[in-house]
């Protein structure tokens, strides 16, 4: 790999996780201010609190009033829509990228990835687990659009691949392989190894993000439906046994008894997202080897005074998040 020294990977990596916490939280930020905010004002609604994570995503706390069932469909969709939107635009303004510099190149790629991918991740696994902004706004349309996370499961790779090849395109100026094991390798000493330290801090923060937490929060449903029904039939035994017991005599003694269920007995859906890594990395191979977009070139290499100023502004968004408990707009509850 030729001009490739381990400082200037190293250098790159910090960049690249400087960026990744930038993307996602500007992100985050469209989504629940552009998106979920916005909407509740237009509609006439009131927002009461804004958050956004530190690695994972963020909630909007708002009052829209006596809304039609439009008016929540939109408010559901907004932030999403507004993700799919803000990632599609890097792509389609591709030939802009060959003016601006490698860095703003490299954060605006990133920024399609995550944007584009997350949300198509947040769509598939929303309604299949029946979590989250996807499943909101199918409660007010009509219930066969539960089934839209089939085409957009299908499109991910196809997403991957726009978006990775975008990501190429800036890769290949910056480490120069014109061959698939080349950019193979290259990207993953940089971007796979960033994005793997990025996982790490949001399973040490113990942040939280919708997609992720689908799967658990449908395991949880199923176990409180078990332990409702077990407390149904205890509640009915001693109905039968003490006939002069109060239902609040009852229900106090069925909430002071431990329902044990086992996981076996728990019903689970197939586990989707190891389908959607899978599918997201068929596109990402295929980005690899077709390589960047023909037409689009960057001119210089990242400067390092500049990757150092990139990485300070990170620091500082985490800092302010911190400071802050991610709240970047509290009103009146």
């Amino acid at each position: 790999m030729a001009c490739i020294t381990w400082r200037k990977i190293l250098l790159i990596d910090f960049l690249l996780i400087a960026l990744l916490i930038l993307a996602t939280r500007f992100a985050t930020f469209l989504h629940e201010v552009f998106g979920h905010a916005l909407v509740a004002v237009i509609v006439g609604g009131e927002v009461h609190r804004i958050t956004v994570s530190l690695f994972g995503g963020g909630k909007v706390w708002a009052d829209l009033g006596h809304c039609n069932s439009l008016a929540l469909f939109f408010f559901c969709l907004s932030g999403i829509f507004v993700n799919l939107v803000a990632g599609v635009l890097p792509i389609v303004f591709r030939k802009k990228i060959g003016k601006i510099s490698p860095i703003m190149g490299l954060f605006w790629a990133v920024f399609s990835m995550t944007s584009l991918l997350g949300t198509l991740a947040y769509i598939v696994l929303g309604l299949y687990y029946d979590y989250g902004d996807p499943v909101n706004w199918v409660q007010v349309t009509p219930r066969w659009l539960g089934l839209f996370w089939i085409p957009f499961l299908i499109i991910t790779p196809i997403a991957a691949y726009v978006a990775l090849r975008l990501y190429v395109t800036v890769q290949e100026n910056v480490f120069p392989e014109n061959d698939f094991v080349g950019r193979l390798k290259i990207a993953f000493i940089t971007l796979g190894v960033s994005s793997l330290i990025y996982a790490g801090l949001f399973i040490w923060t113990n942040q939280h993000l919708a997609s992720i937490d689908a799967p658990i929060a449908a395991y949880e449903s199923e176990k409180a439906k078990i332990i409702e029904k077990r407390q149904d039939e205890l509640a009915q035994r001693f109905r039968e046994v003490y006939p002069d017991m109060t239902e609040e005599e009852i229900q106090s003694q069925v909430d002071h008894i431990p329902i044990h269920v086992d996981p076996d007995e728990v019903a689970t859906k197939f586990p989707l997202f190891p389908v959607l890594v899978i599918l997201c990395a068929f596109g990402g191979l295929a980005a690899m080897l077709k390589g960047g977009i023909q037409g689009v070139r960057i001119s210089g290499q990242p400067r390092v005074a500049t990757i150092y100023m990139v990485c300070f502004l990170a620091a500082v968004v985490i800092s302010v998040l911190v400071y802050t408990n991610g709240y970047i707009f509290k009103g009146n509850i």
